[in-house]
């Protein structure tokens, strides 16, 4: 699975909790504020929550897979 947020805050680190758990990744976002993130074990089959934090900018979203 690919997860790509936009407009957070610039070359910040990044933070993505999927269904209420934090993941262990390590990205930073790009000089426009986007970053682009491949799990290792693709979402399972249903609805997700997903919320990827930069700084003080977060892009929330609910996807079913």
């Amino acid at each position: 699975s690919h997860i790509s947020a936009f407009n957070l805050a610039p070359n910040a680190s990044v933070s993505l909790i999927i269904d209420g758990t934090a993941q262990n990744i390590t990205a930073t976002t790009d000089a426009n504020g986007s970053v682009s993130i491949t799990l290792a074990t693709p979402l399972s089959s249903g609805k997700h929550e997903i919320v990827v934090t930069a700084g003080k900018k977060s892009a929330y979203a609910v996807v079913v897979v």
